[in-house]
Parts: structure tokens; C-alpha cells; sequence
């Protein structure tokens, strides 16, 4: 039987609600690490994470058994609590309103 290979890429970029600048240079590693951690958990890996303090990329292989708006929910939604435990100043932290559409 041959082998069945999947390659689904996507560049991810979403902005922090109201554009504020939550992502200061000090919390950056911890966050992207975090993504990182979270996209591998949901069967997806990370190629590359960054930004500035008002917004993010994300590029990755996206998992095949998963789908990407979930993907996408999921990364927000775990990183956003993940940045609220980081600092007391960030508890009024969020992601944009809504979900991206992946770029494939």
C-alpha cells in the first residue's frame, strides 16, 4: 500500500483586541513557546511564531484529523488564558474578536 502524505500549510495573523500592546518583548518567548506546545497537542506543528506587541504570525502544518478553524479556536482561546496567568496587569487580556481564515 503506498504511503498517503499530507502537507496543509497556513500563515496565521491575528491582532490583539483593540490592537493593544499586550506582547511586550519580555513575554514573547513564553507566549510563542506556548503556541508551539499547543499546536503540537493538537496535531499540528509549528514552523514559525512571532510579532510585536499588537499582533502575531503563526505558520504551521496543519493537522490533517483536525479542522483548521478549530485549530485556530483553540490556539486563541488556550494562549489567551496562557497570557492572562503570565502577569496580574494582563488579566483583561484577548485575541481579536472572531476567527482568521487560514491562507493554505
Amino acid at each position: 500500500m503506498p504511503q498517503s502524505l499530507h502537507y496543509q500549510y497556513a500563515h496565521l495573523i491575528f491582532s490583539t483586541k483593540g490592537r493593544k500592546r499586550w506582547i511586550t518583548a519580555e513575554i514573547r518567548p513564553k507566549v510563542w513557546a506556548y503556541m508551539s506546545g499547543l499546536l503540537q497537542n493538537l496535531e499540528s506543528q509549528s514552523i514559525t511564531i512571532g510579532g510585536v506587541e499588537d499582533h502575531i504570525h503563526v505558520v504551521c502544518n496543519l493537522s490533517k484529523n483536525l479542522k483548521a478553524i478549530k485549530v485556530i479556536e483553540y490556539l486563541k482561546r488556550d494562549s489567551s488564558k496562557f497570557v492572562k496567568t503570565l502577569d496580574p496587569r494582563l488579566g483583561a487580556f484577548a485575541w481579536q474578536g472572531g476567527l482568521c481564515t487560514p491562507l493554505a
